[in-house]
């Protein structure tokens, strides 16, 4: 049989998450990075889910272009990674985290105004750099701060807000989509991260001449 866990292991499980938490709420640069993982994820993960229908819809392609625009995605990625590789001995890179996802979210804004299939290959190969950029910094952030004892848990927590809030996301496109179609979907993905980023930078400044 199962040997259920004591009370006290599950009371410690809990207090470690309790302080995990708090480490990341009382440290600026985790807590940011986290909140503008949260948005990013949440809204520029759903080029997934619009694309098969803006690919039928708007472009009118089949499988063979819809693969494509995929493969222009990670074409995008790739050069992604090897420019985040090219800078990596130059010291912090603190601008890329909110400047690049607004780079992600124009990018999401022209997916939805262009109607030729040339003009969405460029938008998501221009989507595939900075994703793979922004995420790349993200990652690296948290880690390079994060004292030795808290990294599981704030590790779990970034993997958390990377993934976990993609269904959130998926079921906002899928309803800008069901009534204004993938097009409006994908401006509105993307005016939706600027808005709380550009929120996050108001109140920075805010706080910085308080």
């Amino acid at each position: 049989m199962p040997v259920e866990p004591a009370k006290d292991e599950n009371k410690k499980v809990m207090e470690n998450i309790k302080d995990g938490l708090a480490y990341i709420r009382d440290k600026a640069v985790l807590f940011k990075t986290l909140v503008i993982t949260l948005i990013v994820a949440t809204f520029a993960m759903n080029y997934a889910v619009l694309l098969p229908v803006f690919t039928k819809v708007v472009l009118h392609e089949e499988e063979t272009g819809f693969g494509f625009l995929m493969s222009c995605m990670g074409i995008g990625s790739f050069f992604g990674a090897l420019f985040i590789a090219a800078i990596s001995g130059h010291g912090p890179k603190k601008n890329i985290l909110l400047s690049f996802p607004l780079f992600i979210a124009a990018s999401l804004i022209l997916s939805g105004l262009v109607s030729t299939y040339f003009l969405m290959a460029v938008c998501l190969i221009i989507m595939g750099f900075f994703f793979v950029s922004f995420a790349s910094i993200a990652n690296t952030t948290l880690q390079i701060n994060t004292k030795n004892e808290y990294r599981g848990r704030v590790m779990s927590i970034y993997t958390l807000v990377f993934s976990g809030s993609t269904p959130i996301g998926n079921l906002f496109a899928g309803i800008i989509t069901d009534h204004f179609g993938p097009s409006a979907a994908y401006i509105a993905c993307g005016v939706m991260i600027i808005l709380p980023l550009l929120a996050l930078y108001i109140w920075k400044v805010n706080s910085e001449t308080a």
